[in-house]
């Protein structure tokens, strides 16, 4: 375990934190890349899904068409 250094300065003092330490607890968020690729796959099964019910309406329709000769 390493240990933190803390300023031991004024903290008025201009010189009592470096710009490390500033940043140190405040980083910017990071991306979610499994939520980002949880949505993709949703969204990719979802459009399958639908274009697997379009063609299933389109064969039944077919099929409950008698042929005509």
């Amino acid at each position: 375990m390493t240990r933190r250094r803390v300023a031991r300065e004024d903290p008025a003092s201009p010189t009592a934190y470096t710009a490390g330490s500033i940043h140190r607890g405040a980083s910017m968020a990071k991306p979610n890349y499994s939520f980002e690729k949880r949505q993709r796959e949703l969204a990719k099964k979802k459009k399958q899904d639908e274009k697997d019910a379009k063609k299933r309406a389109e064969r039944e329709a077919k099929a409950a068409t008698p042929p005509q000769e």
